[in-house]
């Protein structure tokens, strides 16, 4: 053949003498006669001379299997120039290695109708476009590089598709192959239509979107609708391709939905069928990762698919700019399997049970957890290559889940460089930087006469495998790694890092609530508004009782930090002042107590600890500098420089959850007086080695410290029993007492219980005259999620008293989100679940065995291996089981069934034992518990629950 030998030709059947049938044209005129000769002759090849530039081609009812023709460039070092493309009823051609470029006609550069074996192969398509679309912007729209109607048998392979508005659009289509093509700088959609047969989309990369504002149009990467079509869409296989946004705008990457499903005409208002997409790696920034609506025989499998933060788009040209984690989602299909991916979500009406076990589900926030990003992916939200989307090798979904591409390890150039980073613990300046995870050839690259190079930007060097780098300023700084292996080959790679801005945020209110730390941290004024005050010449907030003032949870820097430092000055409108000063709910309190000392509590992955200054420190109304420390070891309370309390202190403090850092007291007194300076930081440099603080100053030797001893006087605080020691063998954690005025806990933890019911909740047993709560309908209570001794254990027992309504009663009886259920089956039969770190479990008895209105004990079991249900002590159902129970986060135990599913009847004795071992094991310290005061019997629910909610958001989703 005389066309570049790298440029494959279509599968046909080639008559004899094809390739001795060669003509060489040289201007458009030529073309079309070469045509004609060729396909009279049996067909041939067409080679362009560019001299002949720009060429057009309009072909109708022309070609045959008889006359295949193969239209190309005769230098292909020089790719000739074809600037459009008309093929109508045309059969086998193929046009192979040119340039295709329309520049700015905003039609398509080729387009293709009633046609069949079509070939576009290994052609650069070039338009217009040339950047973000937008009504307000100056880019120019590009035009479409292909469309493609009513033909079959249509064959796009190894294409460059580039600066267009489309890329490939399709309408009634059957028995097309698109693979191997480079799409990008692309406004509108990589892939469109509807109506398709047996089309395969297979190891493509689409990358670096230009984008739009949705507003022009709703951008995708691949998008099939059911709109217009003629016939319904089957036979879909996507796989083996990388969608990465790049350094581009954020597009909805696999989008799949039958818009007329049910409406319309019978023939194509069904669902689609038969659609796979498997293996495939997706980086994006809008929440469709991959969505398929409306389909029957759905298989999404081993696609790896994760957040670019950095890339985002706009609803309209006047909305701010916007990036959402993309997910897996499908909705209104049956037959459906979802497995081995990794996604940030799963989501839909119609996602297969259990399909969050059988997949691997990242979290992009929660840092302190098992699978957060960090943990599994080697540099995710770096602006580098795809070798920086690949799994660490020391991650546990390594070759279990996600794409091939995301544990490949095949390197074809000898070896490839891949960098690693983290933060470093206690220094904010600091960067550990990981070269261990480079290739060789057939895996990773042995170490034997390897080295590994590191060039930073301030001119410094480093030799090894792991090194660790302290920069001067935070912001953005470049590393180069160059890794060569025992044969001399080398790979450099280049990556700019972003180093922590140590100080998280910086308020001196001079310019208002302006942030000055550079974070643009975002704040939110209390009921009563904005407080600024002037205080000799500065200006101050006033703290109050309604001027509070929140650091919004969105600001993600102050959460999951080892080490931290809060300062401020503060100055007490009165010497006899007390209350809240500052609390982050779960993590921070901080208390002035009457006696003018302060209290700080820390909650983190550890346990909770508190250290306590001596009395007096805050008792005039004088300015303080507070400062309160944790440098991963200790937590101080430093008073004008000076140390006033200081104590052991462990662990990370926890993950953003519903809440913000608020300046005062969220749900009690707040301090009130003027503050000013009020910043918070991270070392950026080593710990310093706290002083020993005499015996004499305060509770300075308490590593955990209150034993609620100043309950009295801890206005708004904690009074739980904080002991910050292990909880004791065989410790009841929870004993609900259901007295005649309300619900509270016996057990020493003063459980926090927020009650759904009226007048009617509280009754006496028909037996033994005991108080029980009756539950019905959506009249239930729940442990406040708040107290963190209910769930994180390898063994417990749960008992609870319950006497049903009626015999054939059923519903839901007890149930923590994410952790454990118990309900009462339609056949009377009594059933425990459970969700583990290891997996998910059930047992149920058989039927009948809940069938009567008498008063009976229920205990859930769990020893570590086994669980099991015994109703008044003996054991009526039991299986395997093993694990830890997992966090169920922002939800709360709940008795009965808040949303309505309730079995009707009484409950009483509600009890939570951790048995000997597990206790010692789980070395549990009680959490940091608001108290709710019990819910009288003369107090409706909605009252009772209006003044919970701002406290206790969680409770919105279980009550709505």
């Amino acid at each position: 053949m005389t066309t570049d030998a790298s440029l494959h030709l279509p599968d046909w059947d080639y008559p004899q003498g094809f390739d001795d049938r060669t003509i060489t044209v040289s201007s458009s005129e030529e073309l079309a006669e070469a045509f004609e000769t060729l396909e009279m002759t049996g067909g041939g090849t067409i080679l362009l001379d560019p001299a002949g530039n720009p060429y057009t081609l309009d072909l109708y009812k022309a070609g045959s299997a008889e006359s295949p023709i193969v239209i190309t460039s005769a230098d292909p070092a020089e790719p000739a120039l074809l600037s459009s493309a008309e093929l109508t009823q045309v059969s086998h051609v193929a046009l192979v290695g040119l340039d295709i470029s329309g520049h700015g006609d905003k039609a398509e550069d080729v387009r293709i109708a009633s046609s069949d074996n079509i070939a576009l192969i290994g052609n650069t398509f070039t338009g217009g476009a040339d950047g973000y679309l937008s009504e307000d912007g100056t880019a120019t729209q590009g035009e479409g590089a292909i469309f493609v109607r009513d033909s079959q048998d249509i064959t796009i392979v190894d294409n460059s598709i580039s600066n267009v508005f489309h890329g490939i659009g399709m309408l009634e289509c059957q028995n097309v192959e698109i693979t191997g093509n480079d799409i990008f700088a692309v406004q509108g959609d990589g892939i469109r239509g509807g109506g398709w047969q047996n089309v395969t989309i297979e190891d493509n990369n689409f990358h670096d979107f230009y984008g739009s504002t949705q507003t022009l149009n709703h951008s995708d990467m691949i998008q099939i609708w059911g709109t217009n079509a003629k016939t319904l869409t089957s036979d879909i296989t996507i796989s083996g391709n990388v969608f990465d946004a790049g350094d581009g705008a954020a597009t909805q990457t696999i989008f799949i939905r039958n818009e007329i499903y049910g409406k319309g005409e019978a023939e194509v208002n069904g669902r689609y069928e038969n659609i796979v997409i498997e293996d495939n790696l997706i980086s994006n920034g809008a929440y469709h990762g991959i969505s398929v609506t409306d389909a029957a025989g759905v298989t999404i499998d081993s696609n790896t698919v994760l957040w670019d933060p950095d890339a985002a788009t706009k609803s309209s040209a006047s909305s701010a700019p916007g990036s959402t984690a993309p997910s897996i989602n499908v909705s209104n299909s049956i037959d459906v399997e979802v497995s081995g991916n990794i996604t940030g979500s799963l989501g839909g009406t119609s996602m297969p049970a259990g399909a969050s076990a059988e997949n691997a589900v990242v979290s992009y926030t929660l840092v302190n957890a098992p699978n957060y990003v960090g943990n599994h992916i080697v540099n995710w939200g770096s602006d580098g290559d795809l070798r920086d989307l690949r799994l660490r090798v020391d991650s546990d979904w390594y070759g279990v889940y996600g794409a091939t591409i995301s544990s490949d390890q095949s390197c074809e150039d000898g070896v490839e460089a891949v960098m690693a980073l983290e933060d470093v613990e206690g220094n904010a300046l600091a960067i550990s930087f990981d070269a261990s995870h480079s290739l060789g050839e057939t895996g990773a690259l042995a170490r034997s006469g390897a080295t590994a190079t590191w060039v930073f930007d301030d001119g410094t060097t480093a030799e090894g495998w792991t090194v660790e780098h302290v920069f001067a300023t935070p912001g953005l700084h470049s590393v180069e790694l160059t890794v060569t292996d025992g044969q001399g080959n080398s790979d450099t790679i280049t990556r700019v890092v972003e180093v922590t801005n140590p100080v998280l945020f910086d308020f001196d209110f001079e310019n208002a609530l302006a942030d000055g730390s550079g974070q643009d941290t975002t704040v939110t004024p209390g009921t009563g508004g904005t407080a600024l005050v002037s205080e000799g010449g500065d200006t101050a907030w006033h703290l109050g009782a309604e001027t509070t003032l929140t650091v919004d949870r969105s600001n993600l820097q102050i959460y999951s930090l080892d080490a931290f430092e809060i300062n401020l000055s503060f100055k007490q409108d009165s010497a006899a002042g007390y209350g809240g000063l500052l609390n982050l709910h779960q993590t921070t309190d901080v208390q002035i107590l009457k006696d003018g000392s302060i209290q700080f509590k820390l909650t983190t992955t550890d346990g909770s600890f508190t250290v306590k200054t001596g009395p007096g420190v805050m008792s005039d109304t004088e300015w303080h500098d507070i400062t309160l420390a944790y440098d991963g070891s200790t937590m101080s309370i430093l008073v004008d420089g000076e140390v006033e309390a200081s104590g052991a202190a462990t662990g990370s403090t926890p993950d953003v959850a519903y809440w913000g850092l608020v300046l005062g007291n969220p749900w009690g007194t707040d301090a009130t007086g003027l503050v000013d300076d009020f910043s918070m930081t991270i070392p950026s440099e080593a710990p310093a080695e706290q002083p020993d603080i005499p015996d004499d100053t305060g509770t300075g030797g308490d590593t955990g410290g209150d034993t609620g001893e100043d309950a009295g006087e801890d206005t708004g605080g904690d009074t739980g029993e904080d002991t910050g020691e292990p909880i004791p063998a065989g410790k009841v954690f929870l004993d609900i007492d259901f007295a005649a005025n309300g619900l509270s806990d016996v057990s020493g933890y003063d459980t926090s219980i927020l009650v759904r019911g009226g007048k009617t909740a509280l009754r006496t047993l028909d037996a033994g005259g005991d108080s029980g709560f009756h539950v019905s309908g959506k009249n239930g209570f729940a442990v406040d999620s708040g107290n963190e001794q209910i769930t994180g254990y390898d063994a417990f027992d749960i008992t609870l008293d319950f006497q049903k309504d009626s015999a054939g009663g059923s519903g839901n009886l007890l149930s923590l989100q994410k952790v454990l259920g118990l309900s009462v089956t339609d056949d009377g039969a009594l059933r425990f679940e459970m969700k583990t770190d290891e997996g998910r479990y059930v047992v149920e008895s058989a039927p009948g065995t809940f069938s009567d209105t008498d008063l009976h004990e229920i205990g859930l079991h769990y020893d570590g291996s086994e669980m099991s249900i015994l109703l008044d002590g003996e054991v009526v159902a039991t299986g395997a089981a093993s694990g830890s129970t997992d966090d169920p986060g922002k939800y709360g135990l709940i008795v009965g069934d808040l949303k309505g599913d309730s079995v009707a009847g009484t409950v009483t004795d509600v009890t939570l034992t951790v048995p000997e071992d597990a206790a010692a094991a789980a070395q549990v310290q009680t959490a940091a518990v608001t108290p709710v005061p019990a819910v009288q019997d003369d107090v409706g629910v909605a009252d009772h629950l209006a003044a919970l909610f701002d406290s206790h958001p969680w409770l919105h989703d279980q009550l709505t």
